[in-house]
């Protein structure tokens, strides 16, 4: 494969399939999809790491605040608040 190709693969996924279709090379075009999907992969999982640290950041900081909240203005709404107690 010339350095020119290889380049211009590394750039894109279409053009690395289309530089496998013009080299009618299936291994080629089965690579490019696999290091497609590889990194389609990595960004999924940290994409959900970082939605993951977002849920517990709120668990962790808004329950207390938002509980408070609640149950005050369950009291002045006259609701019970003991089936709100933690």
């Amino acid at each position: 494969m010339l350095p020119a190709a290889a380049t211009a693969i590394r750039k894109s996924v279409f053009t690395g399939l289309a530089v496998a279709h013009q080299l009618q090379s299936p291994a080629l075009a089965a690579s490019v999809r696999a290091a497609f999907v590889r990194g389609m992969d990595v960004s999924l999982l940290v994409s959900a790491g970082i939605a993951v640290t977002g849920m517990v950041l709120t668990l962790a900081f808004l329950p207390g605040k938002a509980a408070k909240h609640f149950t005050e203005s369950a009291l002045v709404q006259g609701v019970r608040t003991d089936a709100f107690a933690r």
